[in-house]
C-alpha cells in the first residue's frame, strides 16, 4: 500500500509517539511539494532528514496543518527555517497562532512545547486547493481541518 501511494505522489512518514505521522504530497511540474502536519519539536532533526531524502532536491513550497496540537506543527518552525516555505493553519486559529497565545494553543495547559512559527496562510472550508499533484477539498469537523482528494 505504501509503494502505491509513493508512485502516486504520496510519501507518508510513520512516527513514534509523540509525533502525528507526516504526509508529503510531491509536487507536479515545479510546484513544490506540500507537507501535512509536521510532528512533535523534539522529532524535528528526524523530520527533516526524512524530507531531505524524500524530496531528493525538489522544493517544499508549503506545509499544512490539519490543526494546532503540539504533536501536528511543533517541527513548522525548524522546516520553515531550513526549507522558507509557507505554513497555513485552519482559519479558526489563525488569529490564535499570530499572537502565540500558547494558552489558547493548550500547550501551557499540556505541558507541551512547540516552537514559534509564523504562518502565512489559512485554510477554510470547502476550499478546494491544489496540494502536490492533487486536487483536494478541506472539510472542517468540531476540532480538525480535513481533505478529501477531488481528482488526478
Amino acid at each position: 500500500m505504501l509503494q502505491e501511494l509513493a508512485r502516486a505522489g504520496i510519501i507518508v512518514f510513520e512516527r513514534g509517539w509523540l509525533s502525528s505521522n507526516n504526509v508529503l504530497l510531491r509536487g507536479r511540474d515545479g510546484e513544490g511539494a506540500v507537507l501535512v502536519d509536521s510532528g512533535y519539536w523534539t522529532h524535528a532533526d528526524q523530520t527533516l532528514a526524512l524530507l531531505h531524502r524524500a524530496l531528493d532536491g525538489e522544493r517544499l513550497s508549503r506545509i499544512v496543518n490539519t490543526h494546532l496540537h503540539s504533536d501536528h506543527c511543533g517541527g513548522n518552525a525548524a522546516i520553515q527555517a531550513v526549507f522558507g516555505c509557507a505554513i497555513d493553519v485552519p482559519s479558526g486559529e489563525a488569529a490564535v497562532v499570530d499572537a502565540w497565545d500558547e494558552e489558547r494553543l493548550t500547550y501551557r495547559a499540556t505541558g507541551q512545547h512547540c516552537p514559534r512559527f509564523i504562518r502565512t496562510g489559512v485554510l477554510r472550508a470547502p476550499d478546494e486547493m491544489q496540494l502536490g499533484r492533487w486536487a483536494w477539498r478541506s472539510i472542517v469537523g468540531p476540532a480538525i481541518f480535513d481533505f478529501e482528494r477531488r481528482s488526478n
